[in-house]
């Protein structure tokens, strides 16, 4: 099997590959016996090194998958708490169109009960107590109506919180995963350049 010598390619792997951990990758220590590069090889064959670089790839690909899903949840519970603002703050406080307000609400807890069953609880939470509070009761305050929609306001800015967190988490797999690739290239650059060297010298 092809080897690169690391020591004619003047690369120290141990630098360029670390913080990377290496898991059955097939490599050929100087004295031609295998073992791990963080073992003091100083050769790695190239298909171990692709071979690597492309498990490394797919676990960054898989996480970047799952952020984004979490994204796209994300963004269904922002327009869920949005309807249910909109009837809050659309219509006069002291009269509250209460049947599509508790259908916004039903909606949503329905279809985050699975999704995420905390935001739905919490949905859940707010309609008992408006409901407890006002419905068929007297007229509700404009003070009181206030700190209700605030609450609802605080749910949908803690969704977009996290949503922000996550997308920063994002954009750091992202640049792992760019970064990954450009020292893969690199490496097979100068593999590729140690073996035209041999050639030169045989």
């Amino acid at each position: 099997m092809t080897s690169i010598n690391y020591s004619q390619a003047n690369v120290n792997p141990q630098v360029i590959l670390a913080p990377y951990q290496f898991a059955n990758a097939s490599v050929v220590t100087a004295s031609g016996s295998s073992g791990l590069v963080n073992d003091g090889v100083t050769n790695l064959t190239a298909e171990a090194l692709l071979c690597y670089c492309q498990a490394q790839l797919n676990s960054l690909d898989a996480e970047i998958s799952d952020f984004m899903d979490r994204q796209k949840a994300a963004l269904r519970e922002k327009e869920l708490l949005r309807d249910i603002e909109s009837h809050m703050t659309q219509n006069d406080f002291s009269n509250p169109s209460w049947d599509r307000l508790a259908a916004a609400f039903d909606a949503a807890i329905q279809e985050l009960a699975a999704k995420d069953p905390a935001l739905a609880a919490q949905l859940q939470g707010q309609k008992d107590q408006i409901w407890a509070k006002y419905y068929d009761k007297p007229q509700p305050t404009a003070e009181g109506w206030k700190i209700d929609v605030d609450s609802l306001r605080a749910l949908l800015d803690n969704v977009k919180d996290n949503a922000e967190l996550e997308m920063i988490k994002v954009q750091s797999l992202m640049s792992a995963r760019q970064t990954a690739v450009q020292l893969t290239t690199g490496m097979m650059a100068k593999f590729d350049q140690t073996i035209q060297s041999i050639v030169k010298n045989i």
